[in-house]
């Protein structure tokens, strides 16, 4: 049982890597792109 629960939270953990990383990525371009386009 409490096996089980950790294999859960480590699958959960496992989604929100590869929801967040994405995210924090583009994230990250769109923030360099702004601030080329308002500096140039």
């Amino acid at each position: 049982m409490e096996y089980e629960e950790h294999q859960k939270h480590e699958i959960l953990a496992r989604m929100l890597c590869y929801l967040v990383l994405p995210f924090l990525s583009f994230l990250f371009i769109a923030i360099i792109a702004i601030l080329i386009y308002t500096l140039s």
